[in-house]
């Protein structure tokens, strides 16, 4: 598995995502899944991500500082 960790675009740029992926995809050609990560709860990246027409999704969690103090 690959993970792409950086692809967010300019959204006034048409298509510049869609290309960002398939460019990570090509380098990671002998990868059987190319993680994505996370939309973000934003609409416009939830619709470039599904048109990748995932094979699975992950279990989200969030993290948060715990301080045993109080």
């Amino acid at each position: 598995m690959a993970s792409v960790l950086v692809e967010k675009t300019n959204f006034t740029i048409q298509g510049s995502a869609q290309y960002l992926f398939r460019e990570f995809a090509k380098t990671y050609r002998d990868c059987t899944f190319i993680n994505v990560g996370d939309d973000l709860g934003l609409e416009n990246l939830r619709k470039v991500k599904m048109s990748y027409r995932p094979a699975l999704f992950g279990e989200k969690f969030t993290l948060s500082r715990y301080s045993a103090q109080g």
